[in-house]
């Protein structure tokens, strides 16, 4: 773009301009441009190879921009998943108090299970490491610790 322009701000006749022209961009000036007087001439080429000039800047502008939008969503992506690997991680291994399963087994049987799995389980489970107020555990202790009358 700039020896173009410095072809129309050198040239210092109109056949001078449209022979340089023509060497440096491959393309003909018109018949008609090449009556216009000359001042004529290199204001409209310098306008429209500022015109070319804005063009090529405001697509590029706009790849970068797409690029930093493209970054954004794969860092959105990436911690979305990171965030849900680390949730199913935490309940692979986290067990409620009075449970005997894990939070991920609970989770896996109401989505994809039979939904009366998971109560067979946990009736064939009852009584197991359970130490709720009503279990015999806390009973037995109260009664030892309790004044006999």
């Amino acid at each position: 773009m700039a020896a173009l322009r410095a072809v129309v701000r050198s040239a210092p006749s109109a056949t001078a301009l449209e022979q340089q022209w023509r060497a440096r961009s491959g393309t003909h000036l018109s018949p008609a441009d090449l009556t216009r007087p000359q001042p004529q001439l290199r204001a409209q080429l310098l306008s429209q190879l500022q015109q070319l000039d804005n063009r090529v800047e405001a697509s590029h502008n706009s790849g970068v921009r797409l690029a930093r939008i493209w970054a954004v969503v794969q860092n959105t992506l990436r911690l979305c998943l990171s965030a849900l690997f680390l949730a199913l991680g935490f309940a692979a291994a986290a067990k409620g108090r009075h449970s005997a399963f894990t939070l991920l087994q609970v989770w896996q049987d109401s989505w994809f299970g039979d939904p009366q799995r998971l109560q067979r389980l946990r009736s064939r489970h009852a009584g197991r490491g359970r130490r709720g107020p009503d279990s015999p555990e806390v009973e037995d202790y109260f009664n030892a610790i309790s004044p006999k009358d």
